[in-house]
């Protein structure tokens, strides 16, 4: 993969960024010595005993701090530089200002989450997930459970608050903050993509690279902002970019659902459930229900769609329809659509063939582009040179629009 991604000219940057056991020191140091012969682009780590390993005995090995080592103000970014990160990941509550603060004072790469889920605890450093399950989110667990349901109060204390998603974070969305971001300094913008369809993380990337590549273009803003529409994430938010206490960074009310709302179930008749839409809808949509008693949710691809005796290919906004849906539906649940069924036709034809990594296969790149490529030990090797530099970037170069499949940081 990483031979294929750099005949391509993409960068790769894999996540080693769980705390390690005393018992995974050995095979840690096998998978840095792996990761320095396949040459990938950087690491990305929190334990600071692999950074001494890295550093110590695989030099090659180009280090990024991970936003788990919770970097938020110009010391804590000194001292990752100091020792020998050339990359920060900046903690996701950091401020605009706070980032052109840091940039001033500090000699190193910063790079920050611009699009994607937000973690309750600061700077992802959450212990729900392993309290509650033993699945432990700082070793990349975590069973998101604050995106359930809660109560606040105790037997025999009143019933307290009403219950709601007390918890549940909405989306950073960061589009229209670029030139704010090229401004403050940063190098890379980073899109998480932890659990999310191929799908999602192509309208995601796309959307941003088309805002990057076409600055202070009114039209281009619009299909990037259409791309998100359609990429169909969670009710979207600023962060902490303008505020270090929004307003807008939870709904409790709302459950936190990935997808287009598309209403409550009216009526369950055997497996068969009526309901007025808010969204269209398909045959062959990608559906998800949420049970909201329990808090559980299923995913299912849409069968049948009904009006009476009917059977429909869609239905308009608006429309009263019947459904067909997997067991244990009930009235008052939840329904959203999290992916439409002519785009998941279209990925599986896109989809990478087997034969896509062979080593000795032929490069086809565009004109415009030019490699350099030689044999080593390990096979392949490229260099590349080519368009694509931007010197409004404090690097010289347009910050890289890091693919969400390559790096899971999500919390």
């Amino acid at each position: 993969m990483i031979d294929h991604a750099h005949k391509n000219r993409v960068k790769v940057y894999l996540a080693m960024n769980s705390l390690m056991k005393a018992e995974e020191i050995t095979k840690a140091v096998e998978e840095l010595a792996a990761l320095e012969a396949l040459k990938a682009d950087a690491l990305i780590i929190q334990d600071l005993g692999i950074s001494y390993l890295a550093r110590k005995f695989f030099p090659g090995l180009r280090l990024h701090a991970s936003t788990l080592m919770g970097a938020h103000n110009s010391l804590n970014v000194r001292q990752f530089s100091e020792m020998g990160f050339q990359r920060v990941v900046l903690a996701r509550e950091t401020t605009l200002n706070e980032i052109g603060q840091i940039h001033k004072q500090c000699p190193v790469e910063l790079e920050v989450f611009v699009h994607g889920a937000l973690c309750f605890a600061y700077s992802g450093l959450c212990l729900f997930s392993s309290y509650l399950g033993g699945k432990s989110g700082l070793r990349g667990r975590c069973v998101q459970p604050c995106r359930r349901r809660y109560t606040w109060g105790s037997k025999g204390r009143g019933s307290g608050a009403p219950a709601g998603y007390l918890f549940s974070m909405n989306d950073l969305a960061g589009l229209e903050l670029i030139p704010q971001l090229r401004q403050a300094g940063v190098s890379s913008l980073k899109i998480e993509g932890r659990m999310r369809s191929p799908q999602y993380v192509g309208s995601v990337v796309k959307a941003y690279r088309l805002a990057l590549d076409n600055p202070a273009t009114p039209a281009v803003l619009a299909e990037a902002k259409e791309l998100l529409e359609q990429a169909m994430g969670r009710k979207a938010s600023l962060g902490y970019f303008k505020k270090a206490q929004p307003a807008d960074i939870i709904a409790p009310q709302h459950s936190g659902n990935v997808g287009l709302f598309l209403g409550k179930i009216e009526k369950v008749t055997a497996n068969r459930a009526q309901m007025t839409l808010k969204e269209p809808l398909k045959v062959g949509d990608r559906l998800r229900i949420h049970q909201e008693g329990s808090g559980e949710r299923q995913g299912f691809t849409l069968k049948g769609l009904w009006q009476g005796k009917v059977a429909l290919d869609k239905a308009a906004a608006g429309s009263k329809v019947q459904l067909d849906l997997p067991p244990g539906a009930q009235w008052g649940d939840s329904l959203y659509k999290v992916d439409l069924g002519e785009r998941r036709q279209q990925g599986a034809k896109k989809a990478i063939q087997p034969g896509l990594f062979s080593p000795d296969r032929p490069f086809s790149g565009k004109a415009s582009q030019q490699a350099d490529c030689g044999q080593d030990q390990g096979g392949a090797a490229c260099s590349w040179s080519g368009p694509g530099s931007d010197p409004g970037w404090p690097s010289g170069r347009a910050p890289d629009a890091v693919s969400p499949g390559m790096v899971a940081e999500d919390r």
